[in-house]
């Protein structure tokens, strides 16, 4: 079992220190809510959590299938149901692919997004939209992550 550790800082804020990877993850709450809204919100997170799960898969089973992943990029929206209580209602997750691919490939690589954990942790009260752009570059990336083949 994976373990995190979850402390709460002043402000609204937490640091997640994950057990394995001793990295640390700062959350924060958004400035609506009283927060400072400086960093990404739990629910920012569980967005994240999604596109990250799905782009991952995908790209796992492009790599057994020999399938060129390189360049791609998710962008990840969310609808909020009721900003007073926070609740999340729609996660849409655009995947950018920038080769175009033919339908068997294709057929892979979505199968692989609709097969994430993520996807089938999340109840049926979030609904998740998962969009292919085959050929496709995602543009307006903000510039701090304009070079995500760095990461």
């Amino acid at each position: 079992m994976t373990e995190m550790f979850v402390k709460y800082v002043e402000g609204f804020s937490t640091k997640i220190l994950g057990d394995a990877s001793q990295d640390i993850v700062i959350t924060d709450t958004p400035k609506q809510h009283g927060g400072k809204g400086e960093q990404f919100s739990p629910t920012d997170m569980l967005a994240a959590s999604l596109g990250s799960c799905v782009v991952t898969m995908m790209g796992i089973f492009a790599k057994m299938k020999n399938i060129p992943f390189e360049g791609v990029v998710a962008k990840v929206s969310k609808k909020i149901k009721n900003p007073a209580t926070g609740m999340v209602s729609e996660i849409t997750v655009s995947i950018y692919y920038p080769e175009e691919l033919d339908d068997a490939k294709k057929a892979i690589l979505e199968k692989a997004a609709k097969n994430c954990p993520v996807h089938h942790a999340l109840n049926e009260s979030v609904e998740q939209k998962i969009l292919f752009y085959y050929g496709e570059t995602l543009q307006g990336i903000p510039s701090e992550t304009a070079n995500l083949s760095s990461v």
